[in-house]
């Protein structure tokens, strides 16, 4: 969205100017060639990004979600931003959603999407994470939970309205941060067994419940990472305490 916006303020921008030049503005005609020249390496830039990182990438996630039987669109079919998950809630001068799947998946409605931030926005700094992100649906009266990298904490914007929870494994707490809006479903969604497994994970995974359905965010990967985020959403659901169910409903 960002660099949608800023090629549409440079082809307005351009526009004018050449509109004035044509119109006799004499020093329209004297910066017309600069802002052309200008205005010609931003389109050059934006394509050359498309062409060498979207487009490939867009045909890899096409092609494997494909392959797992699901549908897929560019961009974000299904308004995932709109639903306000911290998860996707970085404070950050540019993100998008690139690619949207979504089907059935051993008998689970799911959505997988890839996702990236950057602090910048600035095309020339490596300061982008990218992932790869499934959810599907889990019980809506579950209150609203998220496991985050503390890597990645300090950059989210939406979940510092959750209060923290901490746990005795002091190792998981310097790992992630929990915020829930009710701590006794944390503690026991949160096991000792689900500690240990969410430590093994790699770096950068995470997790939210809002609303009913359930997030995983994993770190992309150069292939499989479809298949891989839905694993991986897949193994934290099947993972949960029978207890949650039973005090919190199936």
């Amino acid at each position: 969205m960002a660099r949608t916006i800023l090629l549409w303020l440079a082809a307005v921008f351009l526009g004018g100017m050449v509109l004035l030049a044509l119109t006799g503005d004499r020093a329209a005609r004297r910066q017309l060639p600069a802002q052309l020249l200008v205005g010609i390496t931003i389109g050059a830039t934006f394509f050359a990004g498309y062409w060498y990182k979207v487009r490939p990438r867009r045909a890899l996630h096409r092609a494997e979600a494909g392959s797992l039987n699901l549908a897929s669109a560019p961009g974000d079919a299904l308004g995932m931003f709109g639903r306000s998950f911290a998860l996707l809630d970085h404070a950050a001068s540019a993100k998008d959603i690139e690619n949207t799947s979504w089907g059935t998946w051993r008998g689970l409605d799911v959505v997988v999407f890839d996702y990236w931030f950057a602090r910048s926005g600035d095309l020339q700094r490596d300061d982008y994470e990218y992932f790869t992100c499934a959810s599907t649906p889990v019980p809506q009266a579950w209150p609203d939970l998220a496991i985050v990298p503390h890597r990645l904490a300090s950059r989210l914007a939406s979940s510092v309205g959750l209060p923290g929870v901490e746990f005795e494994l002091e190792r998981f707490n310097r790992s992630f941060e929990v915020r829930s809006s009710d701590r006794r479903f944390a503690s026991a969604l949160i096991d000792a067994s689900m500690m240990e497994w969410l430590l093994a994970l790699p770096t950068g995974t995470g997790f939210e419940i809002l609303g009913g359905t359930l997030l995983a965010q994993t770190p992309r990967s150069p292939d499989r990472d479809v298949a891989w985020a839905l694993e991986t959403m897949a193994t934290f659901k099947d993972r949960i305490p029978p207890v949650v169910a039973s005090l919190f409903g199936r």
